[in-house]
């Protein structure tokens, strides 16, 4: 133990940025911090930008935990570091750290927390699902909830006895979710949260929008970063109802949709039914290792409906580009759409 820590109680200077910030996130919610100690954790935050990332994945994984904001009024008043590290007030964030995928198609090993730094003294059960480029596959969770992952699919779990959190980082995922009403299963995606105790229900992140989709049960939508004046903040969906919400918390109408065929790409078909292309072509890519583009957005705006196996993508492409007088041009950089010029 060194002087300062010794004299003050404060978390001392040594160890990994990481262990530094469990520590200093132990000694904030303690009860026994003072105005030195907030003094001295704010001189360790704007030391180096390791510590802030390291500190804003700490705080992150515990507020996915609590839901507690009791120590960010003590922060820096700069709310943002070049790696986009933010330390503000917000209504909902999961932030788990950042995936370092090497490889798509394994689950990543679970990492129990240290139970001297938990605040409730129980282990945390975290860990990585994905899928690779055309892969389908259904994991069991440890609270013994299902997930179905589309390809291209990614996810990260933290679960305790008392809350079930998972952080949504990209492609679609059908989730059969354990009834427990001691811990709600929350699902974060973009500025958006997913909240059940026990449903089916699926979720797809595209480029600029996610869509939820409930087949059994409900769930409730939360848009967390939608500000715009008159817009709806949240809403319940029932089985056989969907919502498109935007990446900034933007939500949709409630439309309904017919699970047996738009979920059929658990089986690996797809089909769409007066679908944005965007949104089509998006789902194709995940199937494809030359990624489809687009020469002009507002492309993505036409309404299609097509269907076929996985396997038959560039069949059902063919049909796109023929009945919407579209051409596909191959580019060094892969296919392109555009309009048909002739």
């Amino acid at each position: 133990m060194n002087d300062d820590e010794e004299q003050t109680g404060h978390p001392p200077h040594d160890g990994s940025p990481d262990a530094q910030a469990q520590a200093w996130l132990s000694y904030l919610y303690s009860g026994d911090d003072d105005d030195e100690g907030r003094a001295a954790f704010k001189k360790w935050l704007d030391d180096n930008e390791r510590n802030r990332a390291a500190f804003q994945r700490a705080h992150d994984l515990w507020r996915s935990l609590t839901k507690t904001d009791a120590i960010e009024d003590g922060l820096p008043p700069h709310a943002e570091t070049s790696e986009g590290v933010r330390l503000q007030r917000r209504r909902f964030a999961i932030g788990f750290v950042p995936l370092a995928m090497a490889g798509a198609a394994a689950a990543l090993a679970l990492v129990l927390l240290t139970p001297a730094l938990n605040p409730f003294r129980a282990p945390v059960e975290r860990a990585v699902y994905a899928t690779a480029v055309g892969e389908i596959r259904t994991v069991e969770l440890p609270d013994g909830s299902r997930a179905t992952l589309g390809a291209e699919t990614t996810l990260e779990i933290a679960f305790s006895g008392r809350a079930r959190a998972v952080a949504f980082e990209r492609g679609r995922a059908f989730f059969e979710v354990a009834h427990d009403p001691q811990a709600v299963f929350r699902v974060a995606v973009g500025e958006n949260e997913v909240s059940v105790l026990g449903t089916k229900f699926e979720i797809a992140k595209r480029r600029d929008n996610i869509s939820v989709s409930v087949s059994e049960g409900a769930v409730a939508v939360d848009a967390g970063g939608a500000d715009a004046v008159g817009a709806a903040t949240e809403l319940r969906l029932g089985a056989g109802q969907k919502v498109v919400a935007s990446l900034s918390g933007a939500l949709g109408d409630v439309a309904l949709f017919d699970s047996e065929s738009a979920l059929s790409w658990r089986e690996g078909h797809l089909s769409y039914a007066s679908a944005r292309l965007g949104d089509v072509i998006a789902d194709f890519n995940r199937h494809r290792a030359d990624k489809i583009s687009f020469a002009d957005r507002a492309l993505e705006e036409i309404v299609v409906t097509v269907a076929g196996d996985a396997s038959q993508i560039d069949q059902m492409l063919a049909g796109i580009v023929a009945s919407e007088g579209l051409a596909l041009r191959q580019t060094p950089s892969g296919p392109v759409l555009s309009r048909d010029a002739r």
